[in-house]
């Protein structure tokens, strides 16, 4: 008989409440575009679980852990801002420690 690994069950859990989250704020017309910033593997359990209509809004991924960087650094300087999509989104950090032996 196999363990209950509650902490992965935690984790997919937070990740599908996000999706429907993204999904119903959609739907409320709370944004049109989207950028997702997460690391990469997180980045891959999102996608699974989002709708098709919520994937349909993103405009940008950036697939970075940014869980140790402080807040100050996200300030993006106007130098920088060039590479971003002209029409932004709302910018989804996820910052979950998704095990890196998951399949993306």
């Amino acid at each position: 008989m196999e363990q209950t690994d509650w902490h992965q069950q935690t984790e997919d859990r937070f990740i599908q409440q996000v999706a429907d989250e993204l999904l119903a704020d959609l739907r409320r017309r709370q944004f049109s575009s989207l950028i997702l910033a997460a690391a990469p593997t997180a980045l891959g359990v999102l996608r699974r679980a989002m709708s098709d209509e919520v994937k349909a809004t993103i405009v940008a991924e950036v697939d970075k852990d940014l869980t140790r960087m402080p807040l100050t650094s996200w300030r993006t300087p106007s130098s920088r801002r060039s590479k971003l999509p002209e029409e932004r989104g709302p910018l989804i950090a996820l910052s979950v420690p998704i095990r890196a032996g998951m399949p993306d």
